[in-house]
């Protein structure tokens, strides 16, 4: 009987990898006007293997930690936390290059006598990074970089802020590995 369905190689591009793997960072973007960013070692060799073929990073999905209920800042407070991902340092947010992603959360709250109203659980935001048919994103860096920028605000959990990334390998020429590195760190 012939087999049937997608092979292997039309999903993970010659790996056989489809079970994702995640990497994550737990921050604190906390306090008012201050930003945070760590650099996650990208896990794989950058070495061309037979056939001219590079291993690089396929980003699946991106999962956002926001902490519980920010200290009140009195009548007319409002607060902002962003989290991101980027292949470049300093990055910011999704206006600056080589972000890859990113999730906000705001608070707007007119008075203080509406304060109590205010949600303490956690938050998560997931962001499906694939194209719908189950291709995600490629990165070919050597580290990816999160952080998080705080406004306005004190957050009451200080370390509850985090960003779990859901990724897989991929092979891709060596030509592709290397106009995906430049466009990313350039």
């Amino acid at each position: 009987m012939a087999r049937r369905g997608r092979s292997k190689d039309a999903l993970t591009g010659g790996t056989g990898d489809v079970n994702p793997q995640t990497m994550q960072y737990l921050m604190n973007p906390a306090i008012s006007g201050t930003s945070e960013e760590w650099a996650l070692m990208t896990p794989f060799a950058r070495m061309p293997r037979v056939g001219n073929m590079v291993t690089i990073m396929e980003i699946i999905k991106v999962e956002y930690w926001f902490p519980g209920t920010p200290t009140p800042g009195g009548a007319g407070f409002q607060g902002r936390m962003i989290l991101y991902c980027s292949t470049r340092p300093d990055s910011g947010g999704l206006h600056m290059p080589g972000c890859i992603d990113q999730a906000i959360l705001e608070y707007d709250i007119p008075t203080a006598a509406l304060w109590g109203g205010v949600s303490t659980t956690d938050r998560v935001v997931r962001h499906d990074m694939t194209d719908g048919q189950g291709h995600g994103m490629l990165v070919a860096t050597d580290a990816i970089y999160v952080g998080g920028i705080g406004n306005a605000v004190l957050w009451i959990h200080n370390t509850g802020a985090g960003v779990r990334i859901w990724y897989r390998f991929k092979n891709v020429s060596l030509t592709e590995y290397i106009g995906i590195v430049q466009s990313q760190q350039s």
